[in-house]
This record gives structure tokens, C-alpha cells and sequence, in this order.
């Protein structure tokens, strides 16, 4: 698990920016760089397969949030996000 995701707290809220810097999203996501508030909503284990055939666990985040539109108005209905990484 990363070290980010032992501070991390069902129902706590995160900037785009500081789920980044935990490692939860990564740089180049689309919400990486948002300034809006996301709400962890559950914190989950997966398994995998691997393309060796190797299963693997990794950690699924489901976060809700308001990110801007493309035109750059916020939204009135907030969106869900799952988000699987190591």
C-alpha cells in the first residue's frame, strides 16, 4: 500500500493536487491538477491478473467531487470517480 493511502480517511475531503502528491492520482490525470474538493467515499483491495498470469492486490478509491466543465463553469451535480492504483 502507498504511503499516502495510510493517512487517507473515508469521508475526508482532498484537493486534485494532494491526492498527486499522496500518489493516489497521478500527475497526468485530468483531476490531478483540480483545485475542487474530493470526498473519499471507499477505499477498497482488488486483485488483478497480471499479463504474466500473476494475480496482484492494489487499492480502489471511489471519490466524489464537482470538477469545472470544459467550458469552465462548476457543476451542479457531483461526479463519482474509481480510481485503482499500487
Amino acid at each position: 500500500m502507498g504511503s499516502g493511502l495510510s493517512q487517507m480517511k473515508i469521508g475526508e475531503k482532498y484537493t486534485g493536487s494532494q491526492l498527486a502528491k499522496k500518489g493516489i492520482l497521478p500527475k497526468w490525470h485530468k483531476y490531478a491538477k483540480t483545485r475542487c474538493k474530493w470526498e473519499v467515499l471507499g477505499l477498497n483491495q482488488v486483485r488483478i491478473l497480471t499479463h504474466s498470469g500473476d494475480s496482484a492486490f492494489k487499492t480502489e478509491v471511489t471519490l466524489r467531487g464537482k470538477p469545472k466543465t470544459q467550458a469552465g463553469k462548476t457543476r451542479k451535480n457531483p461526479i463519482k470517480i474509481k480510481w485503482i492504483f499500487d
